[in-house]
């Protein structure tokens, strides 16, 4: 994959995710066209790496954020002191 691919995919996994609409964990990496399994390290990196709050909600069966916000990956300039 792409380093462009990378960031695409992590954006419709945010926005799936904060639609409440990623489905079961198998239904989710059909749309992220990954296996299960690369499924659950994704998620895992998604928590360590940008401190998502993620979980899974059985009730509805989709992966949400613990409290609003949203991934936002962007160039920032450095302020001066």
């Amino acid at each position: 994959m792409s380093f462009f691919t990378d960031i695409s995919n992590l954006k419709k996994m945010d926005r799936l995710i904060r639609f409440r609409a990623t489905g079961t964990p198998d239904e989710l990496a059909v749309k992220m066209n990954v296996s299960r399994a690369t499924l659950f390290r994704i998620i895992a990196r998604y928590k360590e790496e940008f401190d998502a709050p993620v979980y899974f909600d059985k009730s509805i069966n989709s992966y949400c954020y613990q409290y609003q916000g949203r991934l936002i990956i962007k160039f920032e300039e450095d302020k001066k002191d």
